[in-house]
């Protein structure tokens, strides 16, 4: 599903409107009805239809919650509107205010009313946040600022329409907001929902249909948009059109090798954890080099798996059998490493997985090409960074990562041809040609040490399968996802460990494609 910024879903509607000759006033009346909808169908059974109150700016998200008001009213039940601003006259807006209105819905202006208006929010069981939409610029100050902090403070369960009333585009962590429990996003989703400082706000993201004409919400750019990032929201759909399960006649070298260069003194679980999560995700083999003072026990401990002491001249012979290599997890620091690394990025021409310690290093190697004024580039790698990695490799601060990752992943990803798999809680893939892949996971399991190792892994296994970076980097972060949601619904809380035994249970799933599968 494509991802809009407010200005292109603005174009939307201004296009459906004038070349369908589409009202706006259907338009809101269809967006209006579908969120009342969803809310009748799952929220009003759980926190009660009465003690609703429907908070409105005087653009088209008031005009949306008008719409829901009125149709609550009609249903027989009371609710109360506040009014943070009359709409302008002749908006579509301005009419479903008038509507409910003259039905004699009970309206209070904040201005006038304060008193009552903060007593019915504070009282309220179920707030309808409709403020302001994606297009507000900057943070709310005055009585909207006043008002947001009345409805998180308040113990009623929060449904904001579109977005939460104060994220827009420039969205940053220090604006005022409302905390949404639920955001019922209209036509497609918009990018600052998924920010990773605007994402904790929004709850729950459902999406609600206003009837645009269906070729419009494919968002085709034009040419002389190509600096535009083309964003995607993705699930485990995406499996279907990129993995086509091993044929019944498959053999071990016909899924291929992955070679995985990880664990050190006191860190040989996350060898472990990467290496395993790599043979269940569809390589063939897995051979793990590390270092000397692990080996004995994970050799012993590792049945299914090749283990073999690390020494870059022999790991370099091995690597020419591999159809990838994955780095870092525990690997540590040690300079014979970081001259490994940049053999592999200069000279083995393999795709590679730059996960955890191999970060630090890569790191230490684009600085010293920059010295040498001679650019790092190398389209066949994927690193999997979190934002505080991340922040390091690009002197950039995780604030800014979290506000908005789209300027930094995107500009990195050109500079180094490097694909960016950068992981939170909102996870984005971001390639060279501007790409970007966007994973909702929002899962608490996942934030659990080792986590991020299996990642590595499973992109590991998906490469040595015979999957392009980009089409590894995505599926493996929907394979991780997903088996971590599958993981945190059967067992509450665990350890990374635990997530191992559904990631072949998320991968059974994918249904067998033709001759074309594989291609983004």
């Amino acid at each position: 599903m494509k991802i809009v910024n407010s200005e292109e879903m603005q174009l939307i509607d201004i296009k459906t409107q004038k070349e369908f000759e589409y009202p706006a006033l259907l338009l809101m009346e269809n967006a209006g009805i579908n969120c009342y909808a969803y809310l009748k169908k799952n929220i009003f059974p759980i926190y009660g239809f009465d003690k609703t109150v429907f908070v409105c700016g005087k653009g088209n998200n008031g005009g949306d919650a008008f719409v829901m008001a009125r149709h609550h009213f009609i249903d027989g039940f009371s609710g109360a509107i506040i009014l943070m601003d009359t709409p302008h006259e002749g908006t579509a807006a301005a009419t479903n205010f008038i509507l409910c209105k003259n039905l004699g819905i009970k309206i209070l202006n904040f201005n006038s009313d304060r008193e009552e208006a903060v007593s019915l929010i504070k009282k309220s069981s179920l707030i309808i946040d409709g403020i302001s939409g994606t297009g507000i610029k900057g943070s709310f100050t005055g009585i909207e600022a006043e008002v947001c902090e009345i409805i998180n403070e308040s113990s009623a369960f929060v449904c904001s329409l579109d977005v939460p009333s104060g994220i827009g585009d420039n969205y940053k962590s220090s604006h005022v907001c409302v905390t949404a429990d639920l955001t019922i996003t209209i036509g497609l989703p918009k990018i600052s929902l998924y920010y990773p400082a605007a994402r904790k706000h929004c709850g729950t993201i459902v999406f609600a249909d206003a009837a645009f004409p269906p070729a419009y919400l494919k968002v085709q750019r034009k040419s002389d948009d190509s600096a535009k990032p083309d964003i995607t929201l993705i699930n485990k759909n995406i499996l279907n059109k990129h993995i086509k399960l091993p044929a019944a006649w498959s053999h071990k070298n016909s899924r291929g090798h992955a070679a995985v260069f990880a664990g050190s003194k006191g860190k040989s679980g996350a060898a472990a954890l990467c290496s395993k999560a790599a043979l269940r995700s569809l390589a063939g083999v897995v051979t793990l080099f590390t270092d000397a003072d692990v080996y004995t026990p994970l050799a012993s401990s590792l049945s299914s798996i090749m283990v073999d002491i690390f020494d870059s001249a022999a790991a370099k012979n091995a690597v020419e059998k591999s159809e990838c290599c994955v780095l870092g997890p525990g690997w540590g620091f040690e300079k014979e490493k970081e001259d490994f690394l940049e053999y592999l990025l200069e000279s083995a021409n393999k795709p590679l997985v730059i996960d955890a310690d191999a970060i630090t290093l890569l790191s230490a190697i684009i600085e010293k090409q920059k010295e040498k004024n001679k650019p790092f580039y190398n389209k066949n790698c994927i690193i999997t960074p979190h934002p505080g990695e991340f922040a390091r490799l690009t002197k950039s601060s995780t604030e800014e990562i979290m506000d908005n990752p789209v300027p930094l992943i995107k500009s990195f990803s050109e500079q180094t041809g490097i694909i960016v798999v950068l992981k939170s809680h909102v996870t984005w893939i971001c390639n060279n040609h501007g790409k970007i892949a966007i994973f909702d996971s929002m899962n608490p399991g996942l934030a659990t040490a080792g986590s991020g190792d299996i990642l590595a892994g499973i992109i590991g296994g998906l490469l040595a399968y015979g999957l392009t970076p980009f089409e590894a980097a995505i599926c493996g972060v929907v394979i991780h996802g997903n088996a971590g949601k599958k993981c945190h619904k059967r067992k509450g809380f665990f350890a990374a460990e635990d997530i191992l035994e559904y990631i072949p249970i998320i991968i059974k799933d994918i249904k067998k494609q033709g001759k074309n599968a594989g291609k983004f």
